[in-house]
């Protein structure tokens, strides 16, 4: 009885030692990914999500991810909100696109190609009607967080 009980015991720490190593790398990831877009910002959800509101009519956001999930985001609006543009940073490369667009009081959230055309065809006259905002929202985004969408 002893043995399986020492057996399990091994079983348990090798368990807990995976779960704190999975721990440490996601701390680390979601600190490194982050840290440089949330710079200037201030904080808004303690230690979850930063805005900024500066002087040119657009609002910055920067949601990070909560724990370990690695879906945070960045968003820009324009300054009446009917219009956005999220950008969901990849674990290791690159960015998933989708915008937010109010039409008559109804929200559409469209996920975007990287050419910004509407991943499902149904939306891409919503998409077309406001290509440019997209672009300009896009345009600021890549200018205020560095990346290249």
């Amino acid at each position: 009885m002893k043995k399986k009980t020492i057996y399990f015991l091994r079983i348990a720490l090798l368990f807990a030692g995976i779960f704190l190593l999975y721990n440490i790398f996601w701390i680390a990831w979601r600190y490194l990914k982050y840290k440089e877009y949330i710079s200037g910002f201030s904080e808004f959800s303690r230690y979850s999500s930063y805005v900024l509101n500066p002087n040119d009519g657009f609002l910055y956001n920067v949601k990070e991810p909560d724990y370990l999930s690695y879906t945070g985001n960045l968003g820009i609006s324009t300054d009446n909100n009917r219009v956005a543009l999220i950008i969901w940073p990849k674990v290791f490369n690159g960015y998933n696109i989708g915008t937010q667009i109010i039409v008559d009081d109804i929200t559409y959230c469209v996920m975007l190609s990287p050419e910004l055309t509407a991943k499902d065809p149904y939306y891409q006259n919503i998409v077309d009607d406001n290509i440019n905002t997209i672009l300009e929202l896009q345009k600021k985004a890549e200018i205020k967080w560095g990346i290249d969408i």
